[in-house]
């Protein structure tokens, strides 16, 4: 499912993110620091967002095979 592989993706990239946050980069000032963390924050509304539609797909689909049987 792509919408699975998106999510991964997404949270991946959250992972790195505040892998590099814990790391404490002294290349990271307060202006990157600040733009990383919103950063961060878009990427995990769009992993909910993806989520939330996965959620809705099965959940279709299950009704479907019900109304089948």
């Amino acid at each position: 499912m792509a919408g699975t592989a998106a999510a991964i993706e997404i949270l991946d990239k959250a992972v790195s993110v505040t892998q590099k946050l814990a790391n404490n980069s002294d290349e990271l000032d307060k202006a990157t620091l600040k733009l990383e963390l919103a950063n961060l924050m878009v990427e995990f509304a769009n992993a909910k967002i993806e989520a939330v539609t996965m959620q809705t797909l099965l959940f279709d689909a299950k009704q479907k095979i019900l109304r089948e049987v």
